[in-house]
């Protein structure tokens, strides 16, 4: 898919963000610094990254941010909320950054017919589901998960 000019700028821009992740010894990984003159990397971020990267057809930076969250997925499936390059920020894990990512793994999963992610990608919803299953209804003052 061709991207028009201001698009590929922003894709440029993008992709100027994004920082290493994973140690030397693994296949890279990367995050995207979430603003310019600060160095957190938020997980939801993480997802809008990869659906314009797979939007764009740009494989290897929507995979590049696929191996960061990968190294750094949770033994529950899910994610920290934001980290910096040296570890986590901020530790809680909330679900709609972890749904973001879930849905971005699988956009691009099945936009590149790929399945390298799939178990990263089901950890990440059985960890939601998991959540979903230990919620208790509160009547008309329900609790966000």
């Amino acid at each position: 898919m061709a991207v028009p000019g201001a698009q590929a700028d922003e894709l440029s821009f993008l992709r100027s963000q994004m920082r290493s992740v994973t140690p030397a010894s693994l296949e890279p990984g990367f995050a995207l610094q979430s603003y310019t003159d600060r160095h957190e990397q938020y997980t939801y971020d993480q997802a809008l990254g990869i659906l314009a990267f797979t939007r764009a057809d740009d494989r290897i930076s929507a995979r590049n941010l696929l191996r960061g969250l990968s190294f750094r997925q949770n033994i529950g499936g899910g994610w920290n909320f934001a980290y910096k390059n040296d570890g986590p920020t901020d530790p809680r894990e909330i679900s709609g950054a972890i749904a973001w990512v879930a849905l971005a793994a699988a956009h691009y999963q099945l936009h590149f017919q790929s399945t390298e992610f799939e178990g990263m990608t089901r950890a990440a919803l059985e960890g939601l589901w998991s959540r979903r299953q230990q919620f208790h209804w509160k009547g008309a003052n329900q609790v966000a998960i």
